[in-house]
């Protein structure tokens, strides 16, 4: 039987040829303009290409099709529900997706679309509702590794640790992750004591920063740690962890010259530490800093200034990508005016590492008469050992959420952090501290999009130093 043109779309789709088909299902349509499933395969194609306008249109005449032929679609309401989602439009996919809940009548469907509502609360500073609908999308299936991962999410976010842990490790099923395997005899490490163990980075430098905080303890469990960073990170990690076998190399897909002679008996991921040894509130300890910054005169920084100069304070001001919600985490230079103009008597530094920050930071001044010094070199470099120099030479580093604000926890430099009402899990939901970082205090949004509380208080304390 010759395949038809839909079903060779189907197959391009599978193999990943997006772009083919694509051209494959609009010469379909050609021929039947309102084809309930190619329109479906179409607004799933420009979904996968982050054409999301295009993809909500077709995916919505797919429906429409469906709708005239008196039949309900709740696959492509799955589908709308997260082309809405990813615009951040929550809204539109809570009803979108309750809607798909109504017509859907297979429990594992069910709980996909559960699992879906439960996450338009994490990270979004109700994860007590997220919790609720993953105990329902549960009970519909409990092989639900989705639920299972959004639970978890949200129940860090609490701080209930072990039960974000559980939820966290299924992040491998989903394919939220992937683990970095070093050879068929190299198994996972379970934490037992003694062994020869590689720990991996997996997610961003920020990240890497964070989980390091369980290094040197994982350092007296085993016998020998060797070290796949992030490259930024080798001369930072190297110095921190004298004791440990330090490579740049996670990000390399090619063979690694040092695997042979590392003589690992296990692996593990470092964001996979924390299911071993931070289950409780107990075992945060007392969130001393756990990096070392070099202290020499590498890089041509000059040292601190001595007592009766004026104070070295860091800002940023510019967080995250579209996807981990850059909108709720940053904020217009403008807008920390008020903060500048509390300590008129300060060195005000750059840490943006954005490419418009030289101009934005000019352009400030201009209007303002407001200097705040940015060096490139300094704060926009590939050795994040430069950065991290920087960081530990300010008296205090006021930022938004970002990587700046985990880099001068781990090196226990002051951090005025920025949070805003819906935080990622690592800021928690509610609180001025956190149990990692000693050194960060946090200035919460009361309001939604709302800086001007947080701002007015940081300006308040500032008055105060």
């Amino acid at each position: 039987m010759v395949p038809t043109l839909l079903d060779q779309a189907k197959a391009c789709v599978l193999k990943g040829e997006v772009d083919e088909a694509i051209r494959k299902c609009g010469e379909y349509l050609n021929g039947d303009f309102f084809h309930d499933e190619a329109l479906f395969m179409l607004g799933g194609c420009f979904m996968a290409g982050g054409m999301n306008g295009l993809a909500a249109v077709c995916t919505t005449a797919a429906i429409e099709a469906r709708a005239a032929l008196n039949k309900t679609f709740p696959e492509a309401l799955m589908n709308l529900g997260g082309i809405y989602k990813s615009e951040h439009r929550n809204d539109m996919a809570a009803k979108i997706w309750a809607e798909a809940l109504k017509q859907e009548t297979i429990p594992r469907e069910r709980s996909k679309i559960m699992t879906n509502i439960a996450g338009l609360y994490v990270n979004e500073g109700q994860p007590e509702t997220a919790i609720e609908w993953c105990d329902k999308a549960i009970k519909e299936d409990p092989k639900n590794n989705g639920a299972k991962v959004n639970r978890g999410m949200a129940c860090l976010e609490l701080g209930r640790w072990r039960e974000g842990w559980e939820g966290w490790k299924n992040t491998y099923a989903t394919g939220d992750r992937k683990r970095r395997y070093y050879g068929d005899t190299i198994p996972e490490w379970n934490g037992q004591m003694g062994k020869s163990v590689i720990v991996y980075g997996d997610q961003g430098v920020g990240d890497e920063l964070y989980y390091a905080s369980m290094l040197t303890e994982m350092g007296q469990l085993c016998r020998k740690v060797t070290l796949d960073c992030h490259p930024r990170l080798t001369n930072l990690f190297a110095r921190s962890f004298p004791d440990f076998e330090v490579h740049g190399t996670r990000k390399d897909l090619t063979e690694l010259p040092w695997l042979r002679d590392c003589d690992a008996e296990a692996a593990i991921g470092m964001a996979d530490l924390p299911c071993l040894l931070r289950n409780t509130a107990d075992d945060w300890g007392e969130g001393k800093a756990y990096l070392k910054p070099n202290l020499g005169e590498a890089f041509g920084l000059r040292e601190p200034p001595p007592e009766g100069q004026k104070q070295r304070i860091g800002i940023s001001w510019t967080g995250g990508t579209k996807r981990t919600r850059t909108d709720l985490r940053s904020l217009p230079i403008e807008a920390l005016e008020p903060i500048l103009r509390a300590r008129p008597d300060a060195q005000w530094y750059s840490l943006q590492y954005t490419p418009d920050a030289a101009r934005q930071v000019c352009e400030l001044e201009e209007r303002t008469g407001i200097r705040i010094a940015h060096y490139p070199g300094w704060v926009e470099c590939f050795d994040y050992d430069r950065t991290a120099w920087f960081v530990a030479s300010l008296d205090l580093v006021i930022t938004v959420c970002t990587t700046v604000h985990h880099l001068a926890g781990s090196l226990g430099v002051p951090v005025w952090t920025l949070v805003p009402s819906r935080p990622s899990w690592r800021y928690q939901v509610k609180g001025e501290r956190l149990p990692w970082y000693a050194s960060a205090r946090l200035f919460r949004q009361t309001a939604d999009g709302d800086w001007s509380g947080p701002i007015a208080r940081v300006a308040k304390e500032l008055e105060c130093l």
